[in-house]
């Protein structure tokens, strides 16, 4: 009896440092989605970056997003150009966890202001950059500059954003990013040969209710982009009560080779031989239609005629005898004669 008293007061203790030790738990799951303007190859295109985390998880201290290696850039704009708009949501934890719109434009700053080298030395730990981005936004009437340290690093665009943490005496409202969704336009051009590439970004949060990052926590994310890729669409015959639409969509997928990555993700490069040129070709892209179906065909295997069996892919066992039946009927027909 004083043996189950003691395991079941041993149970009771540890559910009860599950229970408390649950809110340490860390949960960040953030994810970033690209959208561009145009997936032509070779052609300049605005891009678009969206990035949503959980209300529930940690706060973010730091974005680091990088472009697919390939694609050109053109970082010559002087600062005061506008070069897209930003428009963000934010819960103020400060203010009764309200979720309240951020929204403003995105504007070329001057690196070499040295309030903006003083928040670059906070971010990056480096005062130089090739470019800065403003997202000069609103809060009920308050101003919030975020700014983006931009440099070509190899053969990548990286943008570095670094955040205030809820916890921060200086953030009035709280504020923690839930979604940041904005544009920049003329400073992007895809890659010149077809293939499938990836923006790649990593997030880093804050420890829950410090202004201290935890490195420890960063994951990564990665979006894939096809080039070339198209949508079209056009009036289908439609009822009176509704309006129909048909299209296509074509997209460039992604290569199913096996790759690694020392430490920044990489662009696919064209098959070598033309055995995985012609495998490249085969399964380019797919095509899907408005209603949902497949526009693909699928290779017939019925006997074409009483002497003759097409078989386009390797025979299964069924196949097998369907080819020998076919066979056995056209010796019998030859010998017949």
């Amino acid at each position: 009896m004083k043996k189950r008293l003691r395991l079941l007061l041993v149970v009771c203790a540890g559910l009860l440092g599950l229970a408390f030790a649950a809110p340490a738990l860390a949960v960040y799951q953030p994810d970033l989605t690209v959208q561009q303007s145009s997936y032509k190859v070779g052609a300049a295109t605005t891009a678009g970056f969206v990035v949503t985390i959980d209300p529930s998880n940690d706060p973010t201290a730091k974005m680091t997003i990088f472009s697919p290696a390939g694609y050109a850039s053109n970082l010559s704009q002087t600062p005061g150009t506008v070069i897209g708009k930003a428009l963000a949501y934010v819960q103020a934890h400060k203010v009764g966890d309200i979720i309240v719109p951020l929204a403003g434009n995105v504007v070329v700053a001057d690196p070499a202001d040295p309030a903006i080298m003083a928040q670059s030395r906070a971010c990056t730990g480096s005062t130089t950059n090739q470019h800065v981005w403003i997202l000069d936004t609103t809060l009920q009437g308050q101003s919030i500059r975020i700014p983006a340290f931009v440099n070509v690093v190899g053969p990548y665009v990286v943008q570095q954003i670094c955040l205030q943490s809820p916890a921060d005496p200086a953030n009035a409202t709280g504020a923690q990013l839930i979604v940041a969704n904005y544009s920049v336009k003329g400073l992007f051009t895809n890659a010149a040969s077809r293939g499938s590439y990836q923006w790649a970004a990593d997030f880093t949060p804050f420890v829950p209710g410090t202004t201290t990052a935890n490195p420890a926590g960063t994951v990564e994310w990665r979006t894939y982009v096809g080039l070339p890729s198209s949508l079209t669409f056009k009036r289908a015959k439609s009822k009176a009560s509704q309006v129909a639409f048909s299209g296509a969509l074509t997209i460039r997928r992604p290569s199913r080779r096996r790759t690694t990555r020392s430490a920044r993700p990489t662009g696919s490069s064209a098959p070598a031989s033309s055995r995985a040129r012609r495998a490249s070709r085969a399964t380019a892209s797919t095509r899907s239609r408005a209603s949902g179906r497949r526009g693909r065909r699928t290779p017939s295997t019925r006997c074409a005629s009483r002497t003759t069996c097409s078989y386009p892919r390797p025979a299964t066992t069924a196949r097998d005898r369907r080819r020998r039946a076919c066979r056995s009927r056209a010796t019998g027909r030859r010998s017949r004669r």
